[in-house]
């Protein structure tokens, strides 16, 4: 297991690990039923399965780990909530009061780094997590920035304006389908300037 978290942690960083990742999943798939024959496999393993292909096609890992940062404080939520007749309404509820009580507190809105570490040879301060335009940004969160997807990598904070350090993919080749080769993704460092008031998804 340790080996397919490795790469795809390798394919998160751009690294072509189709095919070590396929083995290292069949070798633990392999390993899990001499354990444990009588078991069903479970359903995200099926979802595993494909992400080989998938990040040899797309040149990086596209995962839902951004989104599950905030399951936490769901399931926090979760934990009080012992009415089963209004379940999901009682959860959402406490959910929606926490995320207002956050957006009442002072600074929430503030651009900034969270955490920064001040570089004096660069004359920078750097992390890997900031709020910039109101919008809580941290290491590989998705955004669009003038109708271009980035990856972010890191937050600076320099003379009072916030970059964004990111792999910016542009679309290399012609996609087509059937058994043609289709064009891939292909990473490249930018750091992205973000005036005030800018937008970005």
């Amino acid at each position: 297991m340790a080996r397919v978290v490795r790469f795809i942690m390798d394919g998160k960083e751009g690294e072509r690990v189709g095919d070590a990742l396929a083995d290292a999943l069949q070798k633990h798939a392999d390993a899990h039923f001499r354990a444990y024959p009588d078991d069903d496999p479970p359903p995200k393993w099926h979802f595993a399965r494909h992400m080989p292909q998938q990040i040899d096609r797309d040149g990086g890992v596209i995962d839902t780990f951004p989104c599950e940062r905030y399951q936490s404080k769901v399931k926090a939520c979760a934990e009080s909530v012992d009415n089963t007749r209004n379940f999901e309404k009682s959860i959402l509820g406490r959910v929606l009061v926490g995320h207002m009580r956050l957006m009442d507190a002072p600074g929430c809105f503030h651009d900034g780094l969270v955490r920064g570490k001040w570089i004096p040879e660069l004359n920078v301060d750097v992390s890997t997590k900031g709020i910039v335009n109101g919008v809580s940004l941290s290491y590989g969160d998705i955004v669009k920035v003038d109708g271009l997807p980035i990856i972010i990598l890191g937050v600076v904070l320099r003379g009072g304006v916030i970059s964004l350090i990111a792999e910016r993919f542009d679309l290399m080749g012609q996609v087509t389908w059937g058994h043609q080769s289709c064009g891939h993704l292909q990473p490249r460092v930018c750091v992205c300037e973000i005036e005030r008031g800018r937008s970005f998804v």
